[in-house]
């Protein structure tokens, strides 16, 4: 179902700006400092920035490929029908990402420090190919048109949900600070699983929030 013979869109960002950006929050409670996409519950000092997707001591590499499935019929219960049997797991569209993490470290006397982070994003989007559109009624066409714009809308914001996961690690793993040296990877490593948990959970609550794109206009 998924093909592999469609091109690949790679971009390698090293302290270089980005239109993209995403809201994270530093809350202070207790003495402890947490960074989230979200804002701090009641109680906690909090202060909120900007991050563009490039990153201040550290490299992005965000690898997105999109690939298609392809659909036929010349009218509009044809097309339907060829959506509906050959969509990835009953849907139109699919999305999914996963980051993973690098870094080097410094030393000062008995403790160590993040000095630079790398992190990667894989993200994949599976799309519908309509194989009989320069045929079909004009009409169709622009149904599919807007239909297809919708649906890409909508998985583009799961791979947002992966860069706005890696410029959290980022910002979380370089303030650390400095802290034991045996202990400086089971920190990093609880820090990322807990973020990564987060931004897990708000892919899911995007689906159900916009219906799988319903509300974003993704219903043909």
């Amino acid at each position: 179902m998924r093909r592999r013979d469609a091109f690949t869109v790679c971009l390698l960002l090293l302290a270089v700006a980005s239109a993209a950006q995403a809201q994270v929050y530093r809350c202070e409670r207790d003495g402890k400092t947490a960074f989230s996409d979200r804002p701090c519950e009641t109680g906690a000092k909090a202060s909120q920035k900007v991050y563009a997707t490039s990153l201040a001591s550290g490299v992005l590499d965000l690898q997105v490929a999109l690939n298609r499935y392809a659909v036929q019929g010349r009218d509009y219960d044809s097309l339907s029908r060829s959506l509906r049997a050959k969509g990835p797991r009953g849907f139109h569209g699919l999305a999914g990402w996963s980051v993973t993490y690098e870094y080097t470290t410094k030393r000062q006397r008995d403790a160590c420090q993040i000095a630079t982070v790398r992190i990667k994003v894989s993200g994949e989007i599976l799309m519908p190919q309509w194989t009989d559109e320069s045929s079909a009624p004009l009409e169709l066409q622009r149904r599919w048109s807007n239909y297809y714009g919708a649906l890409r809308t909508h998985e583009d914001g799961h791979i947002q949900h992966g860069r706005e996961l890696a410029q959290l690690v980022n910002e979380r793993l370089l303030g650390l600070g400095l802290v034991p040296c045996d202990q400086l990877q089971s920190l990093t490593q609880g820090e990322f699983q807990r973020l990564y948990g987060n931004l897990k959970t708000r892919d899911r609550e995007y689906d159900t929030r916009t219906n799988h794109g319903e509300t974003q206009g993704a219903v043909f």
